[in-house]
């Protein structure tokens, strides 16, 4: 067996020896699952439902969310589950409400964003992003800091690997 150092930079593994540089010695290929699938689609074309320094609200016309309040909103969907369950006097909730029960089917912690594939509840990266200029950590602060939809979809897209742990 093998023993050495590696490091992960990108989408690439390299075989480090305790030296610089290195081969590279696996390629990463993340692909991304359906649920993530959907969830991009709506970001992309559902860029007026995005707001910023909330998970989500309730509005006269339906809801505004962060893109990471869409994504819980999107798998609820694909679950079939009524997504206003998630909604507590006007604003998004990730956790169970006080009145429910451990056995409900609602989404019960902040595990829902690490179960549905990201680094953390975040969505922190894996490495940091450049995006115009500025540097980014996770979707959160690239939705916040007034990074489009469309544009953090296209981000996600391009670098899948740094965004999710799993294919879901």
């Amino acid at each position: 067996m093998k023993i050495g150092y590696y490091l992960r930079v990108g989408l690439q593994w390299y075989d480090c020896n305790g030296m610089m540089g290195g081969r590279i010695i696996k390629e990463i290929v993340m692909k991304i699952g359906p649920i993530q699938e959907q969830w991009l689609q709506r970001l992309e074309q559902h860029p007026e439902l995005q707001m910023r320094g909330y998970l989500g609200e309730l509005t006269t016309n339906g809801y505004l969310a962060c893109c990471l309040g869409e994504y819980l909103l999107t798998y609820k969907r694909i679950m079939g589950e009524d997504i206003s369950r998630l909604f507590h006097n006007g604003e998004l909730w990730y956790s169970k409400r006080d009145n429910e029960k451990d056995g409900d089917k609602n989404l019960s912690s902040l595990n829902i964003f690490t179960d549905l594939g990201l680094y953390d509840e975040v969505g922190s990266f894996e490495g940091d992003s450049e995006d115009g200029g500025r540097k980014y950590n996770s979707l959160a602060e690239m939705n916040d800091n007034g990074v489009s939809w469309p544009e953090i979809a296209a981000y996600i897209r391009k670098y899948p690997e740094m965004v999710f742990t799993k294919s879901i």
